[in-house]
């Protein structure tokens, strides 16, 4: 832990970095359990809302759901994915118009490994969170923001059917909604922060 905040601030803000963002993602679930847990214990933190990218927002997802409702942790609030690849990098090659995109199913039409392990946690997930799930599409006849298909990123809302309080989709195209610009794309913040706050 580094840095710091002022106890006047209302909206407190910590950035989880891996070190090592290489490292298996059963190992980064592990990661962002202890840092929720000192959150709680040496900080005073009660409770909180997650943002994440890419693998960021599968953390963020696997955590919750391997971890359930912990007493050791705060209580998660609120989640924001970005272009999670929840069901793998799935979705490429299938050309279809913008319209038809945004109308894909949530269910997969082939469960990864990943994702079929996902499911069978989907009870443990924490009771009364509410998440906006940002997907990108580049436009360009693939169905995906460059990595990660519709689709996959859409899938989140089948494994989390009738866990959540609340479920959003806020759905971007063109070049702005590329995986790496979603999270620079001052139309998704401004999403996020009316979400959040």
């Amino acid at each position: 832990f580094k840095g710091y905040w002022q106890k006047s601030l209302k909206n407190p803000m910590v950035q989880v970095v891996f070190k090592d963002n290489h490292a298996t993602q059963k190992t980064q679930i592990y990661w962002l359990h202890q840092v929720l847990v000192q959150l709680k214990a040496k900080y005073g933190v009660t409770k909180y809302n997650a943002v994440g990218h890419s693998l960021g927002s599968n953390d963020i997802v696997n955590q919750a759901l391997t971890y359930g409702d912990d007493q050791a942790l705060p209580t998660l609030k609120k989640i924001v994915t970005i272009a999670g690849p929840f069901d793998g990098l799935t979705g490429y090659l299938n050309t279809a118009t913008e319209r038809h995109v945004q109308a894909v199913a949530a269910k997969p039409t082939r469960f990864t490994r990943h994702f079929a392990a996902m499911l069978k946690l989907r009870a443990n997930f924490p009771a009364n969170v509410k998440m906006l799930n940002v997907i990108g599409d580049t436009n360009l006849g693939f169905n995906n923001d460059g990595y990660v298909g519709v689709a996959s990123a859409r899938s989140v809302s089948y494994l989390l059917r009738g866990q959540l309080a609340q479920y959003r989709e806020a759905f971007y195209s063109g070049t702005t909604a590329a995986h790496c610009a979603l999270y620079q794309n001052p139309q998704v913040a401004k999403s996020m922060i009316s979400f959040l706050w």
